[in-house]
């Protein structure tokens, strides 16, 4: 059986080709150039790639689609925080888990991002919501 695409440009990403799995990515979107796993990939290699304008540019295509992604939500988070925006990360983090309570990753930045600026309350409040997921 093969493999889909976001599965295999998920194990060039987990192997850290990333040149593979942009490649397989961008082939992926020519075919279908309004696939939201396709853009939330790209999004996620760009970031990685340190390439943050187009990382941005791929979340906002995908937010534009699906403005309810939750992953789209948390990937900008993370793309916020590694550019030094703790409260761009915090609002995108925060939606994120809106959208889809279920991901941990948000909660989990969520919670040190506000232990971080010294939101303890909110903190552990993220911390207790965290436990029951």
């Amino acid at each position: 059986m093969s493999s889909s695409p976001a599965e295999q440009i998920q194990q060039r990403l987990r192997a850290g080709d990333l040149s593979a799995a942009l490649s397989e990515c961008e082939r992926w979107l020519e075919q279908a150039p309004e696939e939201p796993d396709a853009l939330y990939l790209l999004a996620v290699i760009q970031r990685y790639r340190g390439q943050a304008s187009a990382a941005r540019d791929a979340l906002e295509a995908l937010k534009r689609l699906v403005p309810e992604h939750g992953r789209a939500h948390q990937e900008e988070g993370h793309l916020r925080r590694s550019l030094g925006d703790s409260e761009g990360a915090l609002l995108a983090f925060g939606r994120a888990t809106r959208y889809n309570p279920a991901l941990v990753a948000a909660w989990r930045a969520q919670g040190e991002l506000l232990a971080t600026l010294g939101r303890t309350d909110a903190a552990a409040a993220v911390r207790d919501r965290l436990a029951r997921i």
